[in-house]
């Protein structure tokens, strides 16, 4: 379904955001062109982008298993004849 994703297209498409975000940040005057240019050589490292897809699997399955639990429903027939026998 998915085969166009692999760490490359994952990769460009981080390195686009990077300066899309960084050029708006540079534009500012908030950080250097040199210091966008670091950070986006750091966050796209394959290393680190393994590491926030463990990170994020690991916080999605908190997530997942917070929920609120499904109310168990009982029966109240059984009770109901037991009581008028």
């Amino acid at each position: 379904m998915f085969s166009w994703l692999n760490a490359n297209t994952l990769q460009g498409v981080l390195r686009a955001l990077l300066a899309f975000g960084g050029g708006i940040l540079v534009g500012k005057g908030k950080i250097t062109q040199d210091q966008l240019a670091s950070l986006t050589t750091q966050l796209t490292d394959p290393a680190f982008i393994g590491t926030c897809m463990a990170v994020m699997t690991g916080v999605w399955s908190v997530i997942h298993k917070q929920q609120a639990p499904v109310a168990t429903v009982t029966s109240t027939t059984a009770t109901t004849v037991a009581a008028t026998k």
